[in-house]
Parts: structure tokens; sequence; C-alpha cells
């Protein structure tokens, strides 16, 4: 049986936290190592999945994710990594910071809501990307067709997101054990009630603006 897409989702994820724990610890870790291990996983996943644009999506945002999150941390593998980014050896490109939120668009307007979530979590996990850049005009943002701030763009994708009737609980999805864990993940379970915060704080204002406006 083939792994769905939100578990990839999800044990790739936690993948990549446990390395940010890691590092956050101080321990030694090879660049070389993690982004042969990183590679060989989202690979994989990419040859069980041949032609699947769906899939090609849902990693692109997994992949900007991982480059950022180990790009902003001050550890020692950061110079390499900078010079071989997961988005170049997978993708073939270098432009995640406006691309990510341009491919997000495209998954907005599928007729399922499972890569925009992944697009979503990766934002409320740290992906920043254009909107981290001080001073963004609205002029580039209009350009790029994306909202003016982050703030307009997880309300607008978390009223998407909430309209999809398939998801009774979007909390209850996000606060699952998710497969693999190791036993202390602390850490892990702040960031999952983190994005369950901001789930269910865009869902009552979106409830409250619809209440407002009867």
């Amino acid at each position: 049986m083939n792994e769905s897409l939100e578990q990839f989702a999800d044990d790739y994820t936690e993948c990549v936290l446990a390395l940010i724990d890691r590092l956050h610890a101080d321990e030694p870790l090879d660049p070389v190592a993690i982004h042969q291990t990183l590679s060989q996983r989202l690979t994989e996943a990419r040859q069980s999945h041949h032609h699947d644009d769906r899939w090609e999506e849902a990693m692109y945002a997994l992949v900007s994710l991982t480059d950022e999150l180990l790009l902003e941390m001050p550890w020692s593998g950061r110079s390499w990594w900078n010079d071989h980014v997961l988005e170049a050896s997978l993708f073939g490109s270098r432009d995640c910071s406006e691309r990510f939120y341009q491919m997000a668009a495209v998954a907005s307007r599928e007729s399922s809501n499972g890569v925009l979530r992944v697009f979503h979590d990766c934002v409320l996990l740290g992906f920043r990307g254009v909107y981290s850049i001080p001073g963004l005009s609205e002029a580039t943002t209009k350009e790029l067709g994306i909202p003016a701030t982050l703030e307009l763009w997880l309300e607008k994708t978390q009223h998407q997101l909430s309209s999809d009737a398939a998801e009774v609980d979007p909390p209850a999805r996000l606060h699952r054990s998710l497969s693999g864990a190791a036993p202390n993940t602390t850490r892990r379970s702040i960031v999952w009630w983190t994005v369950a915060a901001a789930t269910m704080l865009i869902a009552n204002i979106t409830m409250y603006t619809l209440s407002a406006g009867k």
C-alpha cells in the first residue's frame, strides 16, 4: 500500500524537526550526510509517484522549508548547505522565496486541499520566503500575485482550508501523534499546538466575520 501524501509530509517534517532539535542541542552533524538522507527520502517518494504533480508540488514546499530552516540555523554546515540547497539538487532551481507562494496559489485552485495544507503547514513551521524581506513593497507582492503580507496570506489560506468539508476538525489532525516520533517530543508538540492554535484563531475570526455580516 502506497504511503499517502499527508503521511509522507508528516513523516518528512518530523525528520526535519528532529534534525533541528539536534542542531539546537549543538550536535556536530555532517551536512553532506543530512543532504544525502533527505535527498534519498524525497527521490524515493518521487519515483513512487512518478508524474504526479500533487506530489511534486508538496515536495517542493517541504524542500523550501528544509532549506530555509537549515540556512537560518547558526550551525557549522550552513555555508555548505548554502552552496548545496535541496531545491537546486532536486528541482534545478533556486527561487523558492517567490516560487513557493506562486505554487501554493496553483495548489489553491486544485479540487483537493491536501497539497495546499502542506504549503500552509510549512509556513506555520517557519517558512517565510519573500515575506522575510524588510520593507517588502505592495507593488512587489502585486507583481507576484500574492497577498501584501504573510498574515493576509495565512488568513486567505486558512479560510479556504476551513471550507474543506472533508476536514471536519483540522486541529485534531494536527494534534495526532506523528509516526516515528521520538519519546521526547516536547518541542514538536509545542510546534503542533501552535499550528492548531493558529488554525482555531483564524477559524474563529472567519466565523465572527461571517456572523457580523449577516
